[in-house]
């Protein structure tokens, strides 16, 4: 046993020297793989996966408001490096048929790797993993798994399938609108609703079936102040507001004024 877990401690070594070289040789995740995009195997993908995972922390880094329709919300994060994207991850909470997240891994703008996390609370495999691999943003591999529990997810193995016909890249327009409040995802102040124990900042459309984000108000600032004292006068008001998403995946309001 001490020696197959020296072993194994070896073969991590290498793999984290391989991963640090490759990333001092690049200085970043955008570095080429292989000497033609087209070219990359789902092996050269996977590596690059890891390398990004690996310096998230050190990557730019944008977070959408909360978005809520209906039972259903989401949220959206955004990770670059020197104005590029890398990385694009996507919460959703889909209230009781369970919640996701969806990961869109890119190289020069073009879309690598699709890798989609669910989980469903009214179906025996409440686990599913599913990851697509692309060319040129054209889906050349697509693997599934899964399972009624961690566990047994992570011990299964992958397996050719044949997903929707849904174009993953295509979403990410629609992601950078979320993430720039434009488009449907304009909001503009509805109110401020007081709870016992919470205050949270209300922002929609005012149209049916429209998003509308919530922020959870810890601090007082001139801006809520102002709001709390007189909101009817801001109805349909547009600001510039600056959040933080915590752990609990709520959009928690930091800063704002109004939009000039």
């Amino acid at each position: 046993m001490k020696k197959v877990g020296l072993v194994l401690g070896i073969i991590a070594g290498i793999i984290v020297c391989i991963i640090s070289c490759n990333k001092l040789q690049s200085d970043h995740p955008q570095a080429k793989l292989a000497p033609e995009a087209n070219t990359l195997s789902e092996e050269d993908i996977k590596m690059y996966e890891d390398s990004v995972n690996l310096i998230l922390p050190e990557l730019q880094k944008q977070e959408s408001l909360v978005y809520e329709q209906g039972d259903n919300s989401f949220y959206v994060i955004k990770y670059s490096h020197n104005g590029e994207p890398v990385l694009y991850v996507e919460n959703e909470d889909n209230g009781e048929y369970g919640k996701s997240e969806k990961r869109y891994y890119l190289k020069e703008r073009r879309l690598l790797l699709y890798t989609e996390n669910t989980q469903s609370y009214n179906t025996s495999e409440r686990l599913m993993q599913n990851r697509l691999y692309f060319r040129g943003n054209t889906l050349f591999s697509s693997l599934q798994k899964t399972g009624p529990d961690a566990k047994s997810l992570h011990s299964e193995t992958l397996k050719a399938f044949t997903p929707k016909e849904r174009e993953q890249y295509l979403e990410i327009p629609e992601m950078e609108d979320a993430l720039n409040q434009r488009g449907k995802f304009n909001l503009v102040f509805d109110g401020i609703t007081q709870y016992p124990k919470a205050r949270f900042l209300i922002l929609s459309r005012g149209e049916f079936n429209s998003y509308r984000a919530v922020l959870r108000i810890e601090k007082e600032d001139e801006l809520i102040n102002e709001l709390s004292s007189d909101p009817s006068r801001y109805t349909g008001t547009k600001f510039d507001l600056n959040w933080q998403i915590n752990s609990e995946g709520e959009a928690v309001y930091t800063s704002g004024r109004i939009k000039r």
